[in-house]
């Protein structure tokens, strides 16, 4: 069965209506040209495209691809890569995380900006793990930073975790196994992230406030601390970050101040 059902009059009037919504968010994610959009809007109707204005020469083009195409299969996924490189790829990864961070702005009553891809996606761009095998194209200094750069999501649980009923459609709930991958991997405790801002006391104070006080937080709330305090509580740890959890836990914990720099 073809993907696009042209000839079924209720599937084209369905479509037509994902359209309106669909529209304005592709304008939140990219300001493209006027034959551009155009060409989306008669590539999501009818899987039409213009050969003068392909979608892979648009940013960006392979979440829009697959995002407005009505099937949503990691095979088809797969057939998609081929056609984008690495650059591309990034590109995409950037406008999900771009989207997600003015989510509840652009999506103000729950609805899902990418209609319910989001989990599904945040595993297409690795956001949800950290583990080598997923950037073959890193030197190891460069898959180390990657890591490095990943502590910053405990800024994102922080925020999560501190609100009753976050977004339903918030990337940040499906970015926990990276983190702990990311912890294992990189954790120093003399990185500005934990130095110039207590960014593991705000996530550990954070879930001990959800776990203790249940009724009042929603069940993404809940299961996000619950699925960070498995982090906490992880034996592969480094030993630096155990303590200072343990430290954090058992109110003993003290911003530190960076390493003074040697003089010249």
């Amino acid at each position: 069965m073809k993907a696009w059902k042209t000839d079924d009059k209720e599937w084209m009037k369905a479509r037509k209506a994902a359209w309106k919504s669909i529209k304005p968010k592709i304008d939140i994610i990219n300001n493209l040209y006027k034959e551009e959009r155009k060409v989306l809007k008669d590539y999501f109707l009818t899987g039409t495209i213009d050969p003068n204005w392909p979608i892979e020469k648009m940013t960006p083009g392979l979440l829009l691809e697959f995002w407005l195409h009505p099937e949503h299969s990691d095979e088809h996924w797969s057939t998609l890569l081929p056609k984008y490189s690495h650059r591309d790829w990034s590109d995409a990864r950037n406008a999900l995380k771009d989207a997600n961070r003015g989510i509840e702005n652009y999506c103000p009553n729950g609805e899902s900006f990418f209609d319910g891809l989001e989990e599904q996606l945040c595993n297409y761009f690795h956001f949800d793990r950290t583990i080598r095998e997923d950037w073959p194209e890193y030197t190891d200094d460069e898959f180390l930073a990657l890591a490095k750069d990943r502590l910053l999501m405990a800024q994102g649980f922080s925020l999560y975790l501190n609100k009753p009923n976050p977004h339903p459609f918030d990337i940040a709930q499906f970015k926990v196994k990276a983190w702990r991958d990311a912890m294992c991997l990189a954790y120093d405790p003399d990185l500005p992230i934990f130095t110039k801002i207590p960014a593991l006391q705000r996530v550990v104070q954070g879930v001990e406030k959800v776990l203790s006080n249940t009724d009042n937080f929603s069940e993404r709330s809940v299961q996000m601390a619950k699925e960070l305090e498995e982090v906490f509580d992880d034996p592969e740890l480094p030993a630096s970050a155990k303590e200072d959890i343990a430290n954090i836990r058992a109110g003993r914990f003290k911003k530190k101040k960076p390493p003074r720099k040697p003089l010249p």
